[in-house]
C-alpha cells in the first residue's frame, strides 16, 4: 500500500511510486530526494523500509520548515474541529478560526496547502477542496507521517539548499541513490518559463555524482537529446490533478532516465 503525502504538491508521484520503485537497486546506503516537494517518493522509501536514511531537499523554505518542524506542531484534535465534515463550508471554518482558534505555523501551512488547487500558494479557498482535501482522512495521513518521521530506527535530514550544494555534500558516496523530480521542461509545448532549472547545468552536476541517480521528467526532444548517453525509459501515467470539474484525467508521457541499468 502506497503512502499518500498529507501535502498536495504539483507533480506529486505517490500514485506512481511502484513504477519508480522498480528502478531502485536492491541495497543502498542513503536515498536523496533532491527536489522533494510533497515528499511522496522519500516517504514511501521510508515506509516500505527500502532504506532507513533519507535526505529531503527543496528550495521552498516554508515547505522544508513544515517537514522539519511544522508537521510536529499540529494538534490533530484541534484541527479535526475545523476539517470536513465538522466544518461543511469555508465560511463555517473561517468563523471558527476567527472566534476560537490560534493556529501555529504547521497548522497554517497545512490548511493553506489543502484548500487551494494542487497546493498552490495562491488561489481562493473553496468548499470543494474543503470536502476533498481538508478532511479527517488528511489528518490521519498527518499523524501517520509524524509517527514515521520520529521512528528512532530511521534517520531523516531536511535541507533548504540549491541542488548543487547537496550534490557537493553527498555526491561522493557511490552507495547513495538519488531521485530527481525537477520542474518540467515543457509547459504547453513551450520551455517552462517558471523553472529556474538549467537542464544543461543539471546534467553537468549529475556527472559529478558517484552514486546511482534516477531522473523523472517530461518527454521532450530536447531532454531526450541532452541525456541520450544515459538509459531512457518511456512511461505513461495519469495526471491525477487534472481530474476535476468532471473532466477525465490526462494521460501523459514521462521519461525515467538513469545512469545505471
Amino acid at each position: 500500500m502506497k503512502l499518500i503525502s498529507p501535502l498536495s504538491w504539483p507533480g506529486g508521484k505517490a500514485k506512481h511510486f511502484d513504477k519508480i520503485k522498480s528502478f531502485l537497486p536492491g541495497k543502498f546506503d542513503k536515498f536523496i530526494d533532491l527536489f522533494c516537494g510533497g515528499d511522496s517518493v522519500g516517504l514511501n522509501v521510508l515506509d516500505q523500509q527500502l532504506c532507513n536514511k533519507v535526505v529531503f531537499n527543496d528550495l521552498h523554505s516554508d515547505l522544508i520548515n513544515f517537514w522539519r518542524e511544522g508537521i510536529h506542531l499540529i494538534e490533530l484534535d484541534y484541527l479535526q474541529k475545523l476539517a470536513y465534515p465538522n466544518s461543511k463550508t469555508i465560511d463555517e471554518m473561517k468563523e471558527k478560526i476567527a472566534n476560537d482558534y490560534c493556529l501555529n505555523t504547521g497548522e497554517k501551512f497545512l490548511i493553506k496547502n489543502a484548500l487551494t488547487f494542487n497546493g498552490k500558494e495562491w488561489g481562493t479557498w473553496t468548499n470543494l477542496w474543503l470536502k476533498q482535501n481538508f478532511n479527517i482522512s488528511k489528518l490521519r495521513r498527518v499523524e501517520y507521517c509524524c509517527n514515521l518521521l520520529v521512528n528512532p530506527e530511521i534517520k531523516v535530514e531536511f535541507h533548504n539548499y540549491y541542488y548543487k550544494n547537496i550534490i557537493r555534500i553527498f555526491g561522493h558516496n557511490k552507495n547513495n541513490v538519488w531521485y530527481l523530480d525537477p520542474p518540467y521542461y515543457y509547459n504547453k509545448r513551450k520551455p517552462y518559463k517558471h523553472s529556474k532549472i538549467d537542464f544543461e547545468e543539471l546534467k553537468e552536476e549529475l556527472l559529478k555524482i558517484k552514486g546511482k541517480w534516477i531522473l523523472s521528467i517530461d518527454n521532450s526532444p530536447y531532454i531526450r537529446e541532452l541525456f541520450k548517453e544515459f538509459n531512457i525509459h518511456e512511461l505513461e501515467w495519469v495526471y491525477s490533478s487534472t481530474n476535476c470539474h468532471n473532466r477525465k484525467p490526462k494521460i501523459g508521457q514521462e521519461l525515467i532516465i538513469t545512469n545505471f541499468n
